[in-house]
């Protein structure tokens, strides 16, 4: 899971372990604890992939560092998990993220296919929480208040997914934008 987020990263440009884990801590946001032994291990099994290399690097007064550089099977790893489908389980939304951040790296077709991965993966859960409402009022032996809070909590998920839907709708025609189409051509220039 996490390969896909560093091969990525890599692609924007090489960097060393600790900022790895920086970004990857600041894309998961602050209810997720990330291990410094996520990263060190993962890029040593991406050099003996040949995903990657380490360059290390030092300068003067200060500890070397390695700065790892996606390599061309690399490339093509990035390209394959990005298209590849996204398997049911705890992590589909970290996986998700991971994607979706990822977006500009590929072909308009390719960003389409994963927005509406996404979408269908949000109308699941949508489509859940509104069974979740009907189930709760058809339950006679619920209490009356933990109805009314499983109520509740079904409405939040349906406000939740259905944001991320509108959200997952709005990119499809941002990244198909002539504006987001020469901000990548700008970047692939330099």
């Amino acid at each position: 899971m996490y390969v896909l987020f560093v091969l990525g990263e890599l692609l924007d440009s090489s960097l060393s372990g600790y900022r790895l884990h920086e970004i990857l801590a600041y894309k998961l946001g602050p209810r997720f604890k990330v291990s410094w032994g996520i990263i060190y291990p993962l890029l040593d099994k991406l050099v003996a992939a040949g995903d990657i290399t380490l360059t290390e690097t030092a300068e003067p007064g200060q500890r070397s560092k390695k700065i790892a550089s996606i390599t061309a099977q690399g490339r093509q790893t990035f390209h394959n998990l990005m298209l590849a489908p996204i398997k049911a389980g705890k992590n589909e939304d970290i996986q998700y993220t991971f994607k979706l951040s990822n977006l500009h790296h590929l072909a308009a077709d390719e960003r389409q296919m994963i927005l509406n991965s996404f979408i269908a993966y949000q109308e699941l859960d949508l489509a859940s929480a509104r069974r979740g409402i009907t189930g709760i009022a058809d339950n006679d032996s619920m209490v009356p208040a933990d109805r009314f809070m499983a109520t509740k909590l079904q409405e939040y998920r349906i406000k939740q997914t259905t944001t991320a839907i509108e959200w997952a709708q709005a990119m499809k025609i941002t990244t198909a934008s002539p504006e987001f189409i020469n901000l990548l051509q700008t970047e692939r220039e330099n």
